[in-house]
């Protein structure tokens, strides 16, 4: 991974973490 995309992907992996989460309940319901 560089370093360019790491300083990109890390500010955002909680709100893709959150976005993950939430299309697993989506399916569990």
């Amino acid at each position: 991974m560089t370093g360019k995309l790491k300083k990109v992907l890390l500010p955002n992996l909680p709100y893709l973490l959150f976005a993950w989460l939430f299309d697993k309940l989506c399916q569990a319901v």
